[in-house]
């Protein structure tokens, strides 16, 4: 057996002796999310996944109360005869019904349940059958499956978005905990708002898991701009302006490592794919940014060509020209601006 477990006795079925005070189960059915078990005068229902009870019935009861709706039903038609019995001498109760006693309904018998309508029946030796009927079952499936941390039974069983991002979030925290950054990164960009990205950040970084970090940012900017988010959304602006401060740094640290190196040709590939990144993030997610802010930060930091790439990315060509042909005097990179299909004519 794989991934088999054991579901205790509810709470109810033993005596303070710690004997089984209705004896021994007599059968059992299960339901999609539920094991029914009959004992001789007791009908309950365990979650199969937590071991709650969720159902205790006794089967007397319920069948007597049945009963008392059927002959409610018949009250209408029952008055002329009992009114006939009155005048011969019978006894009526104080609503104008013959008296009878309850029905015993005898002990539970066996259980059954038709797979195919997801319903199930009670036998009892008296002869009844009790349809038990699971309504709304599926509800708090996912909550029980994430207490265990199946978080794709738990993601199955999810009916709304809130739910999802609630077993997504409890999903990167698990990977956290076992120290898998990448994929909590990932799980945690799914979560969506259930979790603010400040605080995952300070996760992240309090982790020093520099990589994830990008990782989270990154993904989180695109389901965020998949979902349709505005130009001018708060959330997808920040989450750019953390990614950039995250790029600046890198080249920053690459120009710092690579002087502690010997061989040019290294030191020049180290700061280019640093510096590649970062223009390539630029020009994919700088109009999210606060074009005088993120500027002025590239332009303190010392890195006016990345300030003139951002030009470029918020469609100012004239200032990305100038930059190139005035400041660097770089036609290459004016030919490349000037090819831009973005570029008005």
């Amino acid at each position: 057996l794989q991934n088999h477990s054991l579901v205790p006795f509810p709470p109810g079925c033993y005596d303070a002796a710690g004997s089984q005070s209705d004896g021994a189960p007599l059968s059992m059915a299960p339901t999609r999310h539920h094991v029914l078990v009959a004992f001789e005068r007791r009908l309950v229902a365990v979650n199969a996944v937590t071991g709650d009870l969720a159902l205790d019935l006794d089967p007397v009861d319920a069948v007597n109360r049945a009963a008392v709706g059927v002959r409610a039903q018949a009250q209408v038609q029952a008055q002329a005869q009992a009114q006939a019995q009155v005048k011969a001498g019978d006894t009526v109760n104080s609503n104008g019904r013959l008296s009878e006693p309850l029905e015993d309904a005898g002990s539970n018998a066996c259980l059954a349940t038709d797979e195919v309508v997801g319903v199930s029946f009670l036998v009892t030796t008296r002869g009844h059958v009790l349809k038990v009927v699971a309504k709304d079952e599926d509800k708090d499936a996912w909550r029980s499956y994430l207490a265990r941390h199946d978080f794709a039974r738990a993601l199955s069983h999810c009916v709304t978005a809130a739910q999802r991002e609630e077993v997504h979030c409890a999903q990167a925290e698990r990977a956290m905990a076992v120290n898998d950054a990448g994929k909590a990164a990932r799980c945690y960009a799914k979560a969506g708002d259930f979790i603010d990205a400040d605080v995952v950040v300070k996760i992240f970084k309090d982790a020093h898991e520099v990589d994830a970090l990008e990782t989270y940012l990154r993904r989180r900017l695109e389901l965020r701009e998949a979902d349709g988010a505005p130009a001018d959304d708060p959330a997808a602006r920040q989450l750019a302006a953390w990614l950039l401060d995250l790029n600046i740094a890198r080249c920053e640290d690459a120009a710092m490592k690579s002087r502690e190196f010997d061989d040019d040709e290294f030191d020049d590939e180290f700061e280019f794919i640093a510096r590649g990144h970062l223009q390539h993030f630029i020009h994919e997610h700088g109009a999210r940014l606060d074009f005088d802010a993120a500027h002025a930060e590239l332009t303190r930091r010392g890195r006016a060509d990345d300030a003139a790439h951002l030009r470029e990315a918020a469609g100012d060509w004239d200032g990305a020209m100038r930059h190139w042909l005035s400041v660097r005097r770089d036609p290459r990179e004016a030919a490349r601006v000037f090819r831009n299909p973005r570029m008005p004519p």
